[in-house]
């Protein structure tokens, strides 16, 4: 009718891991019945709430078996491990990336009435790999909170590309943790500054200070 618009979505993997998604395999849409992706807060507050690590899952098609990791003859055999790149997006009525993530785990599931073989495709966002990290940076003193921020993801391997780091307005006095879950050290030191850690939609980690959303500094 009207004012109607169609929506187009695309759900890709790189699963050749070249941080691209053009491989001939990569976009899997024409095989995804349905996908649940989500991201952000884990309390609906600006004070309280804090980022969580987002989570996707799609349910797909493999009547090939091309998504059935010890298949020989799938073409993307040996590529379906965890850590591939997943990204959601539309094309249709205007372009947006809606989700980016890792692959976690790819389950076979029930086969429908019709007895097509299923497979359900999960994937979450950086902060699971973060928090599955444990880290032991350098003392830091005198510094910046960002300066804390990217010395933590630096111990992570975090990569310098996959990171937007905020200009902190808090001034550490004397810092040092040892052996800690990445996560946890980021989330202390987003306390500290009362700022704002989250998951970008470029497979990266954002940090924004205290006063980045005060709009008396737009």
């Amino acid at each position: 009718g009207a004012g109607a618009y169609a929506q187009t979505f695309v759900l890709e993997v790189d699963w050749n891991n070249d941080g691209v998604f053009t491989g001939a395999y990569d976009d899997v849409s024409a095989l995804t019945l349905s996908v649940e992706c989500r991201r952000g807060r884990d309390y609906a507050s600006q004070l309280l709430g804090r980022a969580v690590a987002g989570q996707l899952q799609a349910l797909l098609l493999n009547t090939s078996g091309r998504f059935s990791s010890f298949y020989s003859s799938s073409p993307i055999y040996g590529s379906i491990v965890p850590g591939r790149r997943v990204r959601f997006r539309m094309t249709s009525p205007y372009n947006a990336t809606l989700w980016t993530g890792f692959l976690d785990r790819i389950e076979p599931q029930t086969v429908n009435a019709d007895g097509v073989p299923l497979v359900m495709l999960y994937a979450a966002g950086p902060f699971k790999q973060l928090a599955g990290t444990k880290v032991s940076p350098a003392a830091q003193s005198g510094v910046p909170t960002s300066t804390v921020i990217a010395a933590i993801l630096d111990e992570a391997d975090w990569p310098s590309a996959d990171r937007d780091i905020g200009a902190g307005q808090h001034e550490m006095g004397r810092w040092y943790i040892e052996d800690r879950s990445a996560i946890n050290a980021l989330q202390e030191i987003e306390d500290t500054e009362v700022g704002f850690l989250y998951e970008g939609l470029a497979f990266d980690f954002v940090f924004e200070p205290r006063y980045a959303r005060d709009i008396d500094n737009l």
